[in-house]
């Protein structure tokens, strides 16, 4: 896969926001069951996000995430899986991850949406 393609359909905002990440289903890469880590945010759609993180994580490792909008005191409980994962060029202990979210009970993705759609208005 294109790692500069664009999959998502929606506009995605150029974000550098600091959030934790917690991995909740095995990691091959990892080789951990339960971690969470802090890292950051490069973009954030609708949909998705791409952040950089410490860890190599496993396509189709499921996530929960808190992410912390700079210049809000809101913060947003997101889940998510992750849909690639790719070291830096720049970098070795780095790695630029997609994760796509998911509409689940009991986190703020309607609450997700409603900021991201403010920003288009």
């Amino acid at each position: 896969m294109d790692i500069q393609a664009d999959r998502r359909e929606q506009y995605r905002y150029t974000r550098n926001d600091k959030l934790f990440v917690q991995l909740l289903a095995h990691n091959e890469k990892a080789d951990v069951s339960s971690v969470t880590t802090l890292c950051s945010s490069r973009d954030a759609s609708i949909h998705g996000l791409k952040v950089e993180i410490e860890t190599e994580l496993s396509v189709d490792s499921q996530v929960d995430l808190w992410l912390a909008f700079e210049g809000l005191d809101e913060k947003f409980y997101l889940r998510g899986h992750v849909c690639w994962c790719y070291g830096m060029e720049n970098n070795a202990n780095l790695y630029q991850t997609g994760i796509e979210l998911e509409d689940c009970y009991a986190t703020d993705y309607d609450a997700w949406i409603k900021l991201l759609d403010s920003f288009s208005g």
